[in-house]
């Protein structure tokens, strides 16, 4: 059976954008307003496309944003 090499859709690459749009204006946001840092990003490296669980460890509103600003992998909310 022959793979598809289908090329990736104009919706699915302006999904892309418009996240890599979104996210750096979240990072930015809370960069200005709150003096967000991160730290630890280098223990990720190695586990893309690997499942991962992440917990926030506070119940802020701003959790969710944080974390979808910040981590270098898309999550998924559940």
């Amino acid at each position: 059976m022959a793979e598809d090499n289908k090329k990736p859709s104009r919706k699915n690459w302006l999904r892309r954008v418009a996240d890599t749009i979104l996210r750096t204006g979240f990072r930015v946001a809370f960069r200005a307003m709150y003096g967000l840092k991160v730290k630890g990003l280098e223990h990720f490296k190695g586990l893309e496309g690997k499942p991962l669980l992440i917990v926030a460890n506070h119940t802020s509103f701003l959790d969710g944003a944080l974390l979808a600003s910040t981590l270098p992998v898309a999550p998924a909310f559940a």
